[in-house]
C-alpha cells in the first residue's frame, strides 16, 4: 500500500465517522422540526452519496516516463519560400481589399 493509499485510508475514516455523526443529528432534527422534513430528507440523500463518492475513489497508477529516441535525417533540406514579384504583387492587392 502507497503513502498516498495509506492518507486517503485515514482521511475517509474520519469523514465516515463525520458523516454518521451528521446522519444520526439530522434524523433528530427531522424528528423535532416536521416542517422541514422535505429538506433534511434531500440532505441525508445528498450526503449519503456524497459518503458514497468519498469513500470508493478511483486510484490510478500513472505510467513510467518513457524516453522516445528518434533518428533525424540531416540531409533532408527544407525549403523555406521567399517573396518574389508575384507575391509582393498579391500581398499589395490583398493589403488594398481590406
Amino acid at each position: 500500500m502507497t503513502t498516498h493509499e495509506k492518507r486517503l485510508n485515514m482521511l475517509t475514516k474520519d469523514i465516515k465517522v463525520n458523516f454518521d455523526v451528521l446522519l444520526v443529528e439530522l434524523r433528530k432534527l427531522r424528528q423535532t422540526s416536521p416542517n422541514m422534513k422535505v429538506q433534511i430528507e434531500i440532505i441525508e440523500k445528498f450526503l449519503s452519496q456524497l459518503e458514497e463518492f468519498i469513500l470508493y475513489p478511483k486510484i490510478f497508477q500513472i505510467p513510467q516516463e518513457k524516453i522516445v529516441e528518434k533518428i533525424v535525417e540531416k540531409e533532408k533540406l527544407v525549403t523555406i519560400p521567399t517573396q518574389n514579384e508575384r507575391s509582393v504583387k498579391m500581398e499589395l492587392t490583398l493589403s488594398l481589399l481590406v
